[in-house]
C-alpha cells in the first residue's frame, strides 16, 4: 500500500515539476507562455492501446520497472524531442521511443487562445506488473 501511495505521489510531483522548468536542452522554453505540459495518462487511452499492441518487451527474465519518456508535439502536429526521464535498462526506453515515433503524422497540435502550440507530453509505462 505504501509503495502504491508513493508511486502516485511521485507521478503527480514529477508532472508538477515538469511544468516549472524554464529551459530544455533543445533550446525552447518550457513554460505556460510557450508550451503546456500534459500527462499522457489523462488523454492517451488509445495511445496506450497502440503501445500495448506494438511495444516489444525486452527479452530479460524478471524485468520489472517503470519507463518514462517525455516528447513534444509541435505546432504542426509532429512528434519529436524525445527525452528519457526514467529507464530500467535493456533497451526498454528506446523501444518506447521507437513505438512513439511510429505515430508520426497521427497527432493534432495543441491549441491555446486559438493558435497551435508545442505541447510536452510525459508517457509513463510500467513493465512486469509494477
Amino acid at each position: 500500500m505504501n509503495k502504491i501511495l508513493f508511486l502516485i505521489v511521485f507521478i503527480c510531483f514529477s508532472q508538477i515539476s515538469l511544468g516549472q522548468e524554464t529551459e530544455q536542452d533543445n533550446n525552447f522554453l518550457v513554460n505556460k507562455e510557450k508550451m503546456d505540459v500534459v500527462p499522457i495518462s489523462t488523454k492517451g487511452t488509445k495511445l496506450y492501446e497502440y503501445i500495448g499492441r506494438n511495444y516489444r518487451v525486452p527479452d530479460v527474465r524478471g524485468l520489472k520497472g517503470k519507463v518514462v519518456v517525455n516528447f513534444v508535439i509541435d505546432e504542426n502536429g509532429n512528434i519529436g524531442d524525445f527525452n528519457i526521464v526514467q529507464d530500467i535498462g535493456h533497451g526498454a526506453a528506446e523501444e518506447l521511443i521507437r513505438v512513439l515515433k511510429t505515430t508520426q503524422g497521427k497527432w493534432k497540435a495543441g491549441i491555446k487562445d486559438g493558435k497551435p502550440i508545442k505541447v510536452l507530453y510525459s508517457c509513463p509505462l510500467s513493465i512486469g506488473g509494477v
